[in-house]
Formats: structure tokens, C-alpha cells, sequence
């Protein structure tokens, strides 16, 4: 591919990257570490990230009809629309964007930041914010490198458990890429004079250093549900001297501080009507008010709804699969940022599931049968989607797990509250692969019931949000504790009831 020449200048401050020819102005930015505003996801529409773009260039057609009389100013594009086909110029003097590293030379130097960290069990979220507007400046996303010690946290527990240096080795893997994600906005860390820390109770315990092994075993207890502060300097991480790390309050041994927070950033405790909040990751954190009253269930799902434990999964990351679908006996997908294929996640993963009921491939119980559209591949049935990328009888088996503990969990606490499906006026879906999930194709696999279709909002990252909102706002503080403390939790470990939902779950309705 040929190499040209970007120009970047951002706020006044210049740098000049390599960049492939074919990209669009966005893409070769964010590949050089300057975080874009794109509202609408850089599909074309909303006129949110227009600059200066000069050289060789190839806008859009209808550029035009979206930038308004922006246009008429000379050499405006849309970043996001516009093909670098030589060198090129972007100029932003906006802020929609700003760059990763050294961004303080050209910051107020009398601003304090903040940094709200959201500990997923396969990704963390790290968001840096202004603490005098709350406005986030920076975000940062990675792999959690606490997955080399297992996928979920009960095989981490398990480490712990098994080798009492596990603890310290998962903790400080965790807060070393913390600290040089933080890193990448300023190495400065007298410029950070507090942070929130959110995430599932096993993360929180592991980052702070707390030993997580009750929370496997019955009667399942931790040795803290947090709430409160921590010195930076004991946690390990990498902001002024003295601060606080202010660790969010968890529900139950099994619901953390990540619901809290999400609860809090959608203000929960405000709606009227029944209502069901749904975090899907490695657990399925569930929440509901009814009448008034909080209840509270975590199911294990286990991580393949989050791309891990897929035989090609991957993040929700460049050349990820995103979306499946056959149209005319022809299967389709999409990637993040239309890159190449380099595997499948989660929104892919249901999309796949769906596809493959869609055209009968698989049965009821989830067997893959004899269709044009499976192969064998290592003496498995698949679902070829692209080439390298395949999708097994094995990774069927991972979703049908997840799905049914999922939509067992969801009927267990609606029957536990007295609600009922259809007395559901809101449906929160939060988390990551919630942002990106097709709702319809969820429910056609049975991950969600029925009587949400048409009820049911996607949030993305409620739990980041309120960890952010948190660092600059008492009250969303205080709205979270309330939030943790007044609910009522549900535990499904030994629940009958679970039982035999979860073994009605686990079938397809072909």
C-alpha cells in the first residue's frame, strides 16, 4: 500500500504522521493518536467532524448537503467522508479533537484533571476528564492483561486461590497498563488529582489489592463492598501524590460497582414504571425496579458474548466483525472500520447465531446440520464468514450457555419482583456490546425475551459514564452508594427456580 504524508494540525500544535493512501481523514488520525468528536460513528451524516483538509483529496459527493453553509468556507470537508489519495492538510481549531501525547503543551496549565477507570473483565475503559466541566478530553481502551491468568473471574479467583503471588501479579499487570494508558495524555501525574475506579467486585478487589477468594466459594462473601477511598500511592496508580482512588460502591459479591455506576449515570432511581437495566459481559448483571423497589441478579455468561472463548473472537476492535447476515443465500458481514477481517466479536457473534437459524443451519438443540452454508474445518462443522474466519458447533455451544443464563436470570428476578415481562416500560441495555448489539437479533436467539422488542435502548458504557460523572459530582456520587445500599439481591448459584430456566434457555425456536 503507498505511504503518503498528513499534516496535522490540532489546536496549534502540528505533527506530521505516514499514513496509507485510501484513508479516510478520520482513520489516519485515530491511527496516530488524535482522539475525533464523530458523533454520528463517522457515518457521513452529522457535519460534527468538519476541518480544513487540503491536498490531495477525494470528499464525498453529497458533501454538500450535509456541512450546510460550513461549505462555503474554503477547504472544508468532513473528516470522516474524505479519501487521502496524496499528501494532505487537516487543521482542526475546535475540540472535537486532541492529541494523545504531550496535549498539556498546548493545555491550560492551571487545569486539574481526573481519571475514571472502568475495570471490565476483557476490557478496561479509561477516561480522562477536565474536573472544572467534567468534559472527557481523553479515552483510552484495552484488553484486560489479567486474561492471561483466565477468561473469567472465577478462573482468576482460581490463580489467586491456587498461588498466593497470583494476586499481586494480576494486580500490578492491571495497573502498569492503567498507568501507560494515562501515560499516553501526560506523563505528568501531578496534573490528575483524583480518580474513580469501577468494574465487576473480583476487578475491584484485585485492584485494590484485596483478596477475592470468598467471593467464589459459598456462602460467596468479599471482603468489601467499597464505596470509599483509597491513597493513589497504595493502589498503584500513577496520579498526585496523596490523591484518592475512589473505589465504587458494589452491590454483591457478584454485582459491582459497574452496575452502580450505571445505575446511577441513567439515574435508575428516577424512573417511573417498571424497568430492566441488562449489563452483558462475562456476567450478566441485571437490575429491575418495580413498584418502587430495586432487585438485583448476576448470571454467568461466561465471555463469549464478549468475543473471548470464540475460536476467531476477538474485541471490538479494528477488522473485528461486527455484523452478520444472509441475503439471498449469500453470507454479508461488516468490520469495525471496514478494515480486514481478522475475526468476530460479540455483535457479530449473535448476528452469526441468528444467521444461522435464520437459514435452518442449525436444529433446536443447537447442532449445526448439513446446509451450503457449513463447512468442516479441524473436524468441526462452521460457518465460514470470511476467509480464516469461521464459526464452529463449539462456539455455538459457548452462546447457547450464555444466552440461557442470561435469559433465565432476567425471568428468575422479574418473577422474584412480581413485575412481569410485559409490564416493562424500559429496557437498559449498557455495556460495550450493548452500544453495538441488533436488539432484534438478540431476541431471535433468545438472549432477551420477547417483550422487550420496542421497549429496549442501547446506553453503551453507562458504568464509564457515571465513573466520570462521579469524579466531578457529589451527588452522582452519592446517587450510586444509594443506589448499591437500597436494593434488593437475588442470588441464582442455588435458586431451583434458575435451574429449570436455564435448561428451558439453553434451545433454539426454530
Amino acid at each position: 500500500m503507498e505511504q503518503i504524508k498528513l499534516k496535522a494540525i490540532i489546536n496549534g500544535k502540528t505533527a506530521v504522521f505516514t499514513v496509507e493512501c485510501g484513508m479516510t481523514a478520520l482513520d489516519a488520525l485515530e491511527a496516530n493518536g488524535v482522539t475525533v468528536y464523530a458523533p454520528c460513528g463517522g457515518a457521513g451524516h452529522c457535519g460534527g467532524c468538519r476541518a480544513k483538509i487540503k491536498g490531495k483529496i477525494r470528499p464525498i459527493s453529497d458533501e454538500a448537503a450535509v456541512l450546510g453553509e460550513a461549505f462555503a468556507e474554503k477547504d472544508v470537508h468532513l473528516l470522516c467522508s474524505t479519501e487521502l489519495l496524496g499528501d494532505a492538510e487537516v487543521e482542526i481549531t475546535t475540540d472535537i479533537a486532541v492529541m494523545e501525547r504531550e496535549i498539556f503543551d498546548s493545555a491550560d496549565k492551571g487545569t486539574d484533571y481526573g481519571v475514571a477507570i472502568d475495570i471490565g473483565t476483557t476490557t478496561v475503559a479509561v477516561y480522562i476528564c477536565r474536573l472544572d466541566d467534567g468534559r472527557v478530553v481523553f479515552e483510552d481502551a484495552f484488553l484486560n492483561p489479567q486474561s492471561r491468568f483466565g477468561a473469567d473471574v472465577i478462573t482468576r479467583v482460581a490463580a489467586i486461590k491456587n498461588d498466593a503471588a497470583a494476586l499481586e501479579k494480576q494486580r500490578k499487570v492491571l495497573l502498569e497498563q492503567i498507568n501507560a494508558s494515562i501515560g499516553k495524555f501526560s506523563s505528568d501525574r501531578a496534573r490528575f488529582s483524583r480518580a474513580v475506579i469501577c468494574g465487576n467486585t473480583v476487578m475491584e478487589h484485585i485492584a485494590a489489592g484485596f483478596d477475592p477468594c470468598g467471593i467464589a466459594e459459598y456462602p460467596f462473601k468479599c471482603e468489601s463492598l467499597f464505596g470509599y477511598s483509597i491513597e493513589a500511592d497504595k493502589v498503584g496508580l500513577d496520579i498526585k501524590h496523596g490523591a484518592g482512588v475512589y473505589f465504587a460502591p458494589c452491590i454483591a459479591s457478584y454485582v459491582g460497582g459497574d452496575i452502580s455506576c450505571g445505575l446511577a449515570s441513567v439515574k435508575f432511581d428516577e424512573t417511573s414504571g417498571d424497568a430492566l437495566y441488562i449489563d452483558v459481559g462475562t456476567n450478566g448483571e441485571i437490575a429491575l425496579v418495580h413498584d418502587g423497589e430495586l432487585y438485583f441478579c448476576s448470571a454467568a455468561a461466561g465471555p463469549a458474548l464478549e468475543g473471548a472463548g470464540i475460536s476467531h473472537g476477538m474485541p471490538s476492535i479494528e477488522g473485528a466483525i461486527k455484523e452478520v447476515q444472509v441475503k439471498d443465500d449469500i453470507l454479508l458481514y461488516k468490520t469495525v472500520k471496514d478494515k480486514a477481517a481478522q475475526g468476530i466479536c460479540g455483535s457479530g457473534v449473535i448476528d452469526a447465531v441468528a444467521a444461522l437459524k435464520d437459514v435452518r443451519a442449525i436444529d433446536e438443540t443447537g447442532r449445526m446440520v448439513d446446509n451450503p452454508l457449513i463447512c468442516t474445518v479441524n473436524g468441526k462443522r462452521a460457518l465460514k464468514i470470511c476467509d480464516g474466519v469461521f464459526f464452529n458447533e463449539d462456539d455455538v455451544r459457548a452462546v447457547q450457555l450464555a444466552k440461557a443464563a442470561i435469559a433465565a436470570g432476567i425471568k428468575v428476578l422479574v418473577e422474584r419482583s412480581g413485575a412481569k415481562l410485559s409490564s416493562l416500560e424500559k429496557v437498559i441495555i449498557s455495556g460495550g456490546f450493548g452500544s453495538n448489539i441488533n436488539i432484534e437479533n438478540a431476541v431471535k436467539i433468545g438472549l432477551f425475551p420477547k417483550e422487550i422488542l420496542g421497549r429496549a435502548v442501547s446506553v453503551g458504557n453507562a458504568a464509564g459514564m457515571g465513573a466520570v460523572e462521579i469524579l466531578t459530582d457529589d451527588k452522582a456520587r452519592e446517587r450510586a452508594e444509594r443506589l448499591a445500599r437500597n436494593g434488593k439481591y437475588i442470588e441464582l448459584s442455588f435458586d431451583k427456580r434458575f435451574g429449570e430456566l436455564f435448561v428451558d434457555e439453553m434451545g433454539f425456536d426454530i
